[in-house]
């Protein structure tokens, strides 16, 4: 199953340039959480919030898949 929405997947096929860089600029990853931090917003929070948002619309889809398929 693929949850990548379709226009992102296009934007990447068109011009993105698949590598491994899980471990690119490390520091400079850690700079940018200490600066959002320093700046008063929490990783925590946010990631917190896209989980949730994202289980709903997960929790969405498949409510409206059951309506079409469950017999009535």
């Amino acid at each position: 199953m693929n949850t990548i929405p379709p226009a992102t997947y296009d934007a990447f096929r068109d011009h993105g340039v698949p590598r491994a860089s899980l471990t690119e600029d490390v520091e400079g990853a850690r700079t940018v959480m200490a600066n959002l931090a320093a700046g008063g917003i929490s990783i925590d929070t946010v990631t917190a919030d896209l989980v949730t948002a994202g289980v709903k619309q997960f929790e969405d889809a498949f409510a409206k898949l059951l309506a079409v398929t469950q017999p009535q």
